[in-house]
């Protein structure tokens, strides 16, 4: 199931209220993070996409960022997402090997 047929759940995103460039107007944006926070910490996930479901045998990769601060974690999050990013390219790459 691809969230992008359904209704997507609250932690999926963030909103946040940004000016629109040309008209000033406050519109909210959607921002995907990833970031879930459960417990006391907070935690990075992405969806595994559907070509590479068969080797990781799972629908998202859950990674614990191992911090309670909201900044942090949006930091983390983003060299997370670089490395399961390039950790997607290169399992690609070698498939096709």
């Amino acid at each position: 199931m691809h969230f992008s047929s359904l209704a997507r759940p609250f932690w999926y995103t963030t909103t946040r209220a940004r000016v629109c460039s040309n008209s000033g107007v406050a519109k909210k944006v959607r921002q995907q993070t990833g970031l879930i926070h459960r417990g006391a910490v907070y935690h990075y996930r992405h969806r595994v996409p559907g070509d590479l479901l068969s080797h990781y045998g799972r629908r998202e990769i859950k990674r614990p960022l191992n911090t309670k601060d909201k900044g942090e974690a949006m930091r983390l999050a983003a060299a997370e997402r670089t490395r399961v990013l390039v950790e997607f390219a290169r399992v690609r790459v070698y498939r096709i090997s």
